[in-house]
């Protein structure tokens, strides 16, 4: 039984508009932007995520290409057309954590106010 791992997500442009021409095969208007989160996980409760890319893949030519290997007038317009955001649920496990702690804390100083 698998309690803990790793996963990867794709978050779709929220444009969902063509950012360029691939340069691979050159077809104009058949290059996609998506952000790629990689985070840590028990239990398929997402803790926290510990990598963001921004990946691009050619609807032509199915080519991927990471963030590395974009060139950088295509990265600027790809960040400049907005990528989305990390969502909060991605933190739901720390979030789940502080919570708990927090509560504990609570409970022990309420304890000991009961006792004096």
């Amino acid at each position: 039984m698998i309690i803990f791992g790793t996963r990867t997500k794709l978050l779709q442009n929220s444009s969902n508009a063509a950012v360029g021409t691939c340069n691979y095969c050159n077809t104009a208007g058949s290059l996609y932007a998506y952000k790629q989160v990689k985070y840590f996980h028990i239990f398929w409760i997402p803790i926290f995520p510990y990598s963001t890319e921004i990946i691009s893949v050619c609807n032509h030519c199915k080519k991927v290409n990471y963030q590395r290997e974009i060139d950088p007038q295509t990265l600027a317009t790809i960040r400049s057309n907005g990528m989305p955001k990390t969502p909060v649920g991605y933190f739901s496990g720390l979030i789940l954590i502080g919570l708990f702690f927090g509560s504990a804390a609570a409970a022990g100083i309420s304890g000991s106010i009961k006792t004096k």
